[in-house]
């Protein structure tokens, strides 16, 4: 077009996107996490991408007015989170299939971390992100069978959206591959619901050894911070 020039360097629009995550000049606020740790972020990009974005940042609360605004997750969900806004995908959500079900190989800060992220989804609406969280969830269970019950302890604690889905991959997990020290590391609210979901595909034996070794001693397979 006449009048119009253009330089090698010039990037394309997701290239723009992403510098925003390391180029803190482009930014005009930052979100604070519980931990204290606060992200760089733009508010008009966070608006344009999450109407609870927008309203909290753009609307008549008092956060439209500040430069540093407090949110109910740690720093790395929010940088999670904001990776996404930006790029349409998380690292974390990237990594390759669990490929034994030995519980010592389970990733926990992994699991702990997904679920936060997933309660995130779920709180600025973002149903694409959760999506692909419960994919992340699904390959996980499906190279380890008994980690659902480990994923579903965690979903329930921290009270996510995508709990009711996890269970569903519960009720997918072999008899064989659950371990009693697996089902005592469950909480008493969760046996109970794995105990009282009518499609658990589980013979009335097999319900009653998993009940009944809720009362043995063992060692916790699973961090307290599950709990």
């Amino acid at each position: 077009m006449e009048g119009t020039t253009t330089t090698d360097n010039e990037i394309s629009i997701n290239e723009m996107l992403k510098s925003f995550l390391t180029d803190e000049a482009l930014n005009d606020m930052a979100l604070k996490g519980t931990d204290g740790v606060e992200v760089p972020a733009n508010r008009f990009l966070l608006s344009a991408r999450s109407q609870v974005f927008r309203g909290m940042l753009l609307g008549k609360f008092q956060e439209a007015s500040l430069t540093v605004v407090e949110v109910g997750f740690k720093g790395g969900t929010l940088k999670a989170v904001l990776e996404y806004i930006h790029t349409d995908s998380v690292e974390m959500l990237s990594c390759k299939k669990r490929k034994s079900p030995n519980r010592k190989s389970v990733d926990f800060p992994l699991i702990q971390s997904l679920v936060s992220l997933a309660e995130a989804a779920s709180y600025f609406q973002l149903p694409n992100l959760a999506k692909l969280v419960l994919k992340q969830f699904e390959q996980m269970c499906e190279a380890a069978p008994g980690l659902s019950f480990a994923i579903l302890q965690a979903c329930k604690v921290a009270g996510p959206s995508i709990a009711d889905k996890i269970l569903a991959q519960v009720r997918l997990t072999p008899f064989g591959s659950i371990t009693k020290e697996q089902v005592n590391c469950l909480s008493a609210d969760v046996l109970e619901d794995i105990l009282k979901d009518k499609k658990m595909p589980m013979t009335e034996y097999q319900l009653f050894q998993i009940k009944k070794s809720e009362k043995h001693d063992c060692k916790r397979a699973f961090p307290a911070y599950l709990f």
